[in-house]
């Protein structure tokens, strides 16, 4: 699949493992260490702790319930430190940024403020020897006073909402972006300096692109389910569902209570076989649209031992 990608010319591929206690916990730093092997495709991972669904006693769930702070605990020690738990921050810690460019803009900007529950992130430097072999990490908090630079945005975006002269703020702004990084610590070949000034000057994809770019996104998304259902989590929910109806209803809220919302909704706009047959065909149900995996050919082929030849201990075949 990889080489597809590569192939393909892609180059934005988000990894997004679920992990679950007993299964694949002792793995979470390997999955780290494949994202930057391979990151001149993969801009990303976005651990997913898993959702419990179904009746599960209270031991089951103990047995394979994990939460984000055992994960990012769990990263912390399979990276030898290298991304400590102080380097993640919760997902709402980009308000200040979008905050200060709508007030800048004056164009309403989408604000990440979802429940601080829901949601972890960092962005980690992959370091690299000369042979171009991954050799360690180090977080963006190791060289960038993260908490005092959004503290500033916060001030300078009420300024700009009180009214003060947007070109004197961000003269200012851009004038000050500096002290918040330390480029004696910065890895040589980034200059954060320059990508933020075309952050703030261009604000558009492209900018934010060439950040990505320069550092492996490190995520983590925990949906909800019966046994750990919180109702100001669904009230600051940031991913829905939209309905024919038009209406938009909380992620956890859709898949965790489903005899109130999903079931009643798919049942009323869903065909059935026989319907689909006539307006499909046969040939799009069943077996001839299944694609089964044989795993003993897939881990027997030279590029999939290739893909995996630093994480051996995680392979079958071995």
């Amino acid at each position: 699949m990889f080489e597809n990608f590569r192939k393909a010319g892609m180059t934005s591929i988000v990894l997004v493992p679920t992990v679950i206690r007993n299964w694949n916990t002792d793995q979470v730093g390997a999955i780290v260490k494949f994202a930057a092997e391979n990151i001149d495709i993969v801009r990303g991972v976005n651990f997913q702790p898993v959702s419990l669904t179904g009746m599960m006693p209270k031991s089951e769930r103990a047995k394979y319930r994990v939460t984000i702070p055992e994960v990012i605990r769990l990263i912390e020690e399979q990276t030898e430190g290298e991304i400590p738990k102080s380097a993640w921050y919760p997902t709402p810690v980009t308000y200040p940024i979008t905050r200060f460019i709508e007030a800048f803009t004056g164009k309403p900007q989408f604000h990440m403020t979802i429940h601080p529950a829901c949601g972890m992130a960092t962005y980690v430097y992959v370091k690299r020897d000369s042979s171009g072999k991954v050799v360690g990490f180090t977080p963006i908090t190791e060289f960038v006073d993260v908490e005092g630079f959004l503290e500033y945005l916060s001030e300078k975006a009420e300024e700009l909402e009180r009214g003060k002269n947007r070109y004197i703020v961000g003269l200012k702004v851009l004038k000050n972006i500096w002290k918040f990084i330390d480029e004696e610590k910065q890895p040589k070949d980034i200059s954060l300096r320059k990508i933020l000034f075309n952050i703030f000057i261009k604000h558009d994809y492209h900018s934010l692109g060439e950040f990505h770019y320069k550092f492996l996104y490190l995520g983590m998304m925990h949906f909800m389910d019966l046994y750990n259902y919180d109702v100001q989590r669904v009230m600051h929910c940031g991913i829905h569902y939209l309905t024919p109806e038009g209406r938009t209803i909380p992620f956890c809220a859709f898949n965790v209570l489903p005899d109130i919302y999903r079931d009643e909704i798919q049942k009323r706009h869903s065909l059935s076989i026989s319907e689909w047959i006539k307006l499909k065909g046969s040939h799009t149900i069943g077996d001839a649209i299944k694609y089964k995996r044989d795993i003993k050919k897939l881990e027997s082929r030279e590029l999939y031992r290739k893909t995996y030849a630093n994480f051996k201990e995680y392979l079958s075949y071995e």
